[in-house]
């Protein structure tokens, strides 16, 4: 059913004023919150999106990172048993 102008003034003619603007605020109230349920969903995916991209680019930093902490340990270990030894 197509809800333009001329429906709402059949509804008026038929069922009365009354009626015909508690149906329109019905409507309209259920607009709003399908809108709103997009919106949140819409959001919703983005987060997760957002939250996936950035967890696997700690994930990469944190490994890098790690590595690059294993290798200073042993360079420093071998400059300290260099020390020792002498």
């Amino acid at each position: 059913m197509n809800w333009d102008g001329t429906t709402w003034v059949q509804i008026f003619q038929s069922f009365g004023p009354l009626l015909g603007l508690l149906l329109f605020f019905i409507w309209r109230d259920w607009r709003r919150e399908d809108q709103m349920s997009q919106t949140i969903t819409e959001l919703r995916n983005y987060q997760i999106d957002t939250l996936s991209s950035l967890v696997t680019k700690t994930n990469e930093v944190l490994a890098q990172n790690t590595q690059q902490l294993k290798f200073t340990n042993e360079l420093f270990e071998q400059v300290i048993r260099g020390r020792l030894s002498e």
